[in-house]
């Protein structure tokens, strides 16, 4: 697949908005795909490098499994680069401070090493997230809270999702709320809430899946081509 109309991607310093992570199988076994952990690794991977090259910047939750996925793939390269040094940090992770007893060294990390930071919400009507209670959903109105502040501070491009929960479902619909002629671009691939967004939306929305004809084994996703496909046609679309 190729970058259409012969487009330069550059997204000029904008945000792309992640949404994503790896699904419990012991507290949502619906989400649970086998071997999707690899497909979410390979997709974060792609849509990390293909937006940091199109001279883009990242928003996103704190979830921990995807914060250690951008170190892997950021820490050694990133760390004290020119391009940090140039327009400041290249991810902005937003964290409730519901949660912050459960903060992990991953994305602190990422933050002490300069290619990220952290953006933290007040939590709402005094919500603590209970590290006992792991079989529900927590902190609704204090992740509202900080997806709406994400949203209002970074005002992104697009939405992209991959893997994911019940959150998933929820950052699309505020998204989608506030934004309704941007896209959403869902990775099916990647198994979770990403493979049922299309059947969860409610409202109006612009959603793309750019691999429904992929995630075979005999015919395995491109994720390189196709998000860099989706970020040209953001261009295209939308100039920024």
């Amino acid at each position: 697949m190729s970058t259409p109309r012969g487009a330069t991607i550059d997204l000029q310093g904008r945000f792309v908005a992640l949404s994503g992570s790896v699904p419990n199988r012991e507290r949502r076994p619906e989400f649970y795909t086998p071997g999707a952990h690899v497909e979410i690794a390979a997709a974060v991977v792609a849509i990390t490098r293909s937006v940091l090259a199109a001279h883009g910047r990242l928003a996103m939750g704190g979830h921990p499994i995807i914060s250690k996925m951008l170190f892997d793939i950021l820490g050694a390269d990133y760390a004290g680069s020119d391009a940090i040094a140039a327009s400041g940090p290249l991810i902005l992770i937003y964290q409730s401070k519901a949660f912050f007893e459960a903060s992990h060294d991953a994305t602190m990390t990422l933050a002490d090493l300069g290619v990220a930071a952290i953006r933290w919400a007040e939590a709402e009507a005094n919500e603590r997230y209970d590290p006992d209670a792991q079989g529900s959903e927590q902190c609704l109105r204090s992740l509202e809270r900080m997806r709406r502040e994400m949203f209002d501070e970074t005002d992104p491009l697009a939405l992209v999702c991959v893997g994911g929960m019940e959150g998933i479902f929820r950052e699309a619909e505020l998204f989608a709320g506030l934004y309704p002629d941007r896209p959403i671009v869902a990775f099916a691939s990647t198994g979770g809430a990403s493979r049922l967004l299309p059947r969860k939306l409610t409202g109006p929305a612009i959603l793309r899946v750019p691999d429904s004809e992929y995630g075979q084994p005999y015919r395995p996703t491109p994720y390189n081509a196709l998000i860099q496909h989706e970020l040209a046609e953001l261009v295209h679309d939308r100039p920024v």
